[in-house]
């Protein structure tokens, strides 16, 4: 037999006839366990299929790796959408996958498209698996979605299959009859009696990866081995024929998932590797080359026997293959690899240095490290404090790492223990562009952190900062969230009662010092804290005034953050003017600007001011769904956030009746709002509370909550908290006025709550006298419209009307044009919304 003939690939009919449903369905799962030929099968379909085909394979569990090789997937089809999806980051919560949904569905694919993740199974998440149910579920035209797994997929796979989202081809497919195997093996220049044909089918169960070792092993032997273990017969077959350096070759490369021709000569040195790659590939069927990634994989079949071999070797040999690894990573710029293998080798002189290359800037941004804070205090607490002693950059960007991710105690004792190394540097301490004096200053702006919304606090230790740094801080970007995505400054910072005017003179007073040593981050703050204690305490002529201030100062330095500040406060202030047409406009070319921006912390802030108008509005129906969904606390919700998402969850509740819920939840409630002190938080939840009991029939705990509520305000003559309930409150009011110490605040809030009841209802009326998008649809567009949002597929709808499928598309397509929209989670949401 011509040893070439080892390679053939034999592809049965019945695969290629399954494989044709990848192009009819919006999913295909591709399901078995490994050595079945899966990937080999659709690796010869899509040579021959009419699509274009794009392949990931998986090699390792990162979302930030699964993300960015779909982006750059994304980026052959359309590079403004790529573009928009990197800067958004992976989807792992609902604000960002709505978004990630919408800039998908906007694609225009000319002609059918497969996107293949190959060994989906070394991801599988529910995050991952949430994105493709949904992206699959949006049905965007001519996408079409493969997954080869060894694990079933997602939890929701057999109800995607029954709606017809989803095709699956199971082990089933891919067994090999007895038939089947005298077939492969005359392929392969052997011919095999049907008697030999039963004999391997007991043994191998159809399986194709054993097949193809027996088939070596009777080339090699001339007979075949019933009772052979399968490492036994790797080990017979492929791995005792190969000479010594082909051997070391393959010992050394099983440590990698996949790797190219680069990576090979880099780790094994020397040129040998090529000569090595091109002979197993031209003799063996083990080993995979991908024109798509241009790299190699070992059958995983093989890599199992192989890795048993490493990790026999000796520890240190292993180590400094590892090591060699990290560098390769290091060199290709994937850093959470290189990390992971710097590890391996115990090179934390080496991890360390990679991770100052990496973190250039740091932003507050969780979620961009969400993933890999965990491995981040694995490599730390791991590392000899002599080494950590010699990278304080490192030391100062770990512990910046640990304080957006609210990990307070880890981050209190990084910052003593990097002061500890400041100390011990001689003064004359020069390290690349940093000297002790330099690494000083970025230690005090680090620990100001640490005094969050302690104004005069924080500031004194920037005003240090200032002292010691000779330019802007290196550590921190100016581009990111200054108000860490919430939309209301006077939120963080108000936290004590009768000093409302004192923070926000404070506020004016410290912020410039902040501003010298960040390049401007945040311009604007102080302005915007002032413009909304004017208009809490209802000096609106002030506030708008100031509102102004703060817009500008914050659009020179393009602090996005605060200018959403500034936009929540103007579109309140619209609702008090009842100028619906300001409201429409301004909600309207915000969200579009923020569309464009496609930043995860300026769509959440932009969500959470949305939010809080509908729900003052009484429209929560409007309210961003990952709001109004209400969980406890929402992923990659940053810390400060918790307690505004908690005014507009509380007053959701309130809204759709559901008083006991809200009074079950409001110690929790309580419970954040006391860990940074957020006061006015705390008198939105005792007002929600005097709702609730005074609608239960408990007239006397009602009181009790309004005057705790009216206890923290009164002081500061904070009368907006009210004023925006005022009319489930003012009987209440009324029964309190009797008290001396609420008497004025009462009679300010009642005249102000006039004013804001009439300009919010003409508002209100507004926005749901709005054309129902509904009434432009045709009788037939709507019955299509009302199935696509129970969740039927296209084929199901056309089932049930007796038309067409690709008349149900069309159809769907005009409803997206007449609307605006682009997929069917937008056309469901429109649907639930305006359905009476």
């Amino acid at each position: 037999m011509n040893p070439h003939q080892q390679t053939t690939v034999f592809i049965r009919p019945k695969i290629t006839a399954a494989l044709e449903n990848t192009l009819r369905f919006p999913l295909s799962v591709i399901e078995a366990p490994m050595g079945y030929g899966k990937t080999t099968a659709v690796r010869e379909y899509a040579k021959t299929c009419s699509a274009t085909v794009f392949w990931k394979a998986i090699i390792d569990n990162s979302l930030a790796a699964f993300w960015n090789s779909f982006v750059r997937i994304i980026d052959n089809i359309d590079k403004t959408c790529a573009e928009k999806l990197a800067t958004l980051g992976f989807p792992a919560d609902g604000v960002l996958l709505d978004e990630a949904i919408y800039l998908l569905g906007k694609l225009s694919l000319t002609e059918e498209t497969l996107i293949v993740f190959d060994d989906y199974h070394i991801i599988s998440s529910k995050h991952t698996d949430r994105f493709i149910e949904t992206l699959i579920k949006a049905e965007i035209p001519r996408l079409h979605i493969v997954i080869i797994s060894r694990a079933v997929f997602g939890e929701n796979s057999t109800e995607l299959f029954l709606k017809g989202h989803a095709f699956i081809m199971d082990k089933n497919y891919f067994m090999l009859s007895e038939t089947e195997i005298i077939d492969y093996y005359r392929a392969c220049g052997a011919n095999i009696t049907s008697s030999q044909a039963k004999k391997l089918f007991l043994y191998s169960e159809g399986w194709f990866s054993a097949l193809y070792l027996c088939l070596l092993n009777f080339l090699q032997c001339g007979k075949f081995e019933e009772k052979i273990k399968l490492h036994n017969l790797v080990e017979k077959t492929v791995y005792q024929p190969c000479t010594p350096q082909t051997k070391d070759f393959l010992c050394v490369m099983c440590i990698f998932d996949s790797f190219t021709a680069e990576q090979a000569q880099f780790i094994c040195g020397g040129s040998q590797a090529m000569a090595i790659l091109q002979e197993l590939l031209s003799d063996n069927a083990f080993l995979f080359y991908s024109v798509e990634t241009g790299a190699y994989q070992i059958h995983s079949v093989v890599t199992g026997y192989l890795r048993k071999l490493f990790a026999e070797k000796p520890l240190e040999y292993k180590k400094a293959i590892w090591q060699k690894a990290g560098r390769w990573y290091l060199s290709s710029k994937e850093y959470s690899y290189a990390y992971d293998y710097f590890y391996k080798a115990g090179d934390f002189e080496g991890l360390l240095s990679a991770f100052e290359f990496e973190k250039l800037l740091a932003t507050f941004e969780p979620e961009k490290d969400i993933e890999n804070i965990n491995k981040l205090i694995l490599y730390f607490s791991s590392c000899p404090p002599e080494i950590k002693r010699s990278h304080p950059r490192a030391c100062l960007l770990y512990a910046i790492n640990l304080f957006t991710h609210n990990k307070p105690e880890l981050y209190a004792q990084e910052c003593l223990y990097i002061s500890e190394i400041l100390a011990g540097l001689p003064d004359g301490y020069h390290k690349g562009n940093l000297t002790k004096k330099q690494l000083a200053g970025e230690l005090e702006l680090l620990i100001s952190f640490s005094k969050f919304n302690h104004i005069c606090a924080m500031s004194e230790h920037h005003r240090r900062a200032y002292e010691l740094l000779p330019s802007p801080s290196s550590f921190f970007s100016n581009s990111g969230s200054w108000t860490m995505d919430c939309p209301s400054v006077f939120y963080m910072f108000y936290r004590e009662s009768g000093n409302a005017k004192k923070i926000v003179n404070d506020m004016l007073e410290c912020m410039p010092y902040y501003y010298k040593i960040t390049d401007g981050h945040g311009t604007g703050t102080e302005y915007v804290m002032q413009a909304e204690y004017f208009y809490n305490s209802g000096d609106f002529k002030n506030a708008e005034l100031t509102s102004h201030t703060a817009y500008y100062a914050a659009q020179s330095k393009n602090q996005v953050s605060i200018m959403l500040c500034a936009f929540l406060l103007k579109l309140r202030l619209a609702l008090l003017e009842g100028n619906s047409e300001a409201f429409s406009t301004l909600l309207s070319n915000t969200e579009n600007d923020i569309k464009q921006m496609a930043m995860p912390s300026y769509i959440r802030t932009f969500d959470l001011c949305q939010g809080f108008l509908y729900a003052t509005l009484e429209l929560s129906n409007k309210v961003p769904d990952w709001i109004a969904g209400g969980d406890p606390r929402p992923n990659n919700l940053p810390f400060v956030c918790e307690s505004f998402y908690n005014i507009i969850h509380g007053k959701i509740l309130l809204n759709n009746k559901k008083y006991r819920q809200l009074l079950g939840g409001s110690p929790e409630f309580h419970a954040k709002a006391a860990i940074f002190s957020n006061l006015l938080a705390k008198i939105y939840f005792y007002i929600y509370q005097a709702c609730a009991y005074d609608i239960l029939g408990q007239t006397p705990e009602a009181l009790k909550s309004l005057e705790m509520a009216l206890d923290i305000a009164a002081p500061d003559r904070l009368v907006m908290p009210f004023v925006e309930n005022c009319l489930h409150i003012s009987h209440l009011l009324r029964k309190l006025s009797c008290k001396i110490a609420y008497r004025q605040i009462n009679h300010c809030i009642t005249t102000t709550a006039e004013i804001f009841d009439k300009g919010a209802m003409a508002v209100k009326n507004s926005l749901q006298n709005e054309a129902n998008p509904l009434d432009m649809l045709t009788e037939r567009e709507r019955k299509i419209a009302d199935l696509a949002s129970l969740g039927l597929s296209n084929h199901e709808i056309g089932k049930q009307l007796f038309i067409a499928e690709i008349t149900v598309k069309k159809i769907l397509q005009n409803i997206y044009s007449k609307w605006g929209i682009n997929n069917k989670i937008k056309l469901t949401k429109i649907i639930l919304q305006n359905s009476k």
